[in-house]
């Protein structure tokens, strides 16, 4: 797929400089016109963060898992974000269409479970589907809420230095849920950041 949209940015890039025009085009928004069209021909497409927040590589500290997962080398990675370089944010990113999220909503329904490790993934993402559930939250998108404040609630429990940078009012963690059709975000939990939930950003 990245082929698919990193060829027409260079070839755009290529033209305008061609035409001395290239002076105004930049990757980033290169790559946005590019994943926007992707998405319109319906193709599945996920954005990297530095896409979707208007940031250059390295600008941001990300670490990425399949459903959130929340091993320890996750917790020890957003620690590390938080504690040694600073960042006062973490944000726990979600997207409609997440594969993970609906292995996990199928998994109760059909009895089967995906074999090797991706097992364990869909293994932790199903607490999030039934407790949505029991609570007559049926959407896809509300089971996709339901799990992100549930991941944003389990960081703060599993690590205590984040647990206390948020309490301190020194670090917040919030969960945002990605349009990949319309690129919005809205936000579905917030700790130690006083926005409303639904805000959309």
């Amino acid at each position: 797929m990245l082929r698919g949209v990193v060829e027409p940015c260079v070839t755009a890039l290529r033209r305008e400089a061609a035409h001395g025009r290239a002076g105004g085009l930049s990757w980033a928004g290169l790559l946005r016109s590019a994943l926007r069209a992707d998405r319109d021909r319906h193709r599945p497409a996920r954005l990297a963060a530095e896409i979707i927040f208007d940031r250059g590589l390295g600008d941001l500290f990300v670490v990425r898992t399949a459903g959130h997962a929340m091993g320890p080398e996750v917790i020890g990675s957003i620690e590390y974000g938080v504690d040694v370089l600073d960042c006062p944010l973490v944000v726990v990113l979600g997207h409609d269409s997440c594969g993970a999220v609906g292995a996990a909503c199928a998994a109760p329904e059909d009895g089967m479970a995906p074999a090797g490790y991706i097992r364990d993934v869909v293994e932790r993402g199903t607490p999030s589907v039934l407790a949505a559930r029991a609570a007559g939250r049926v959407s896809t998108e509300e089971i996709l809420a339901e799990h992100m404040g549930d991941i944003v609630d389990l960081s703060l429990y599993r690590s205590r230095l984040l647990a206390e940078r948020v309490a301190a009012g020194q670090a917040a963690v919030v969960g945002l849920r990605y349009s990949l059709a319309d690129g919005t975000a809205r936000l579905v939990a917030a700790r130690g950041l006083a926005m409303p939930v639904g805000s959309a950003l």
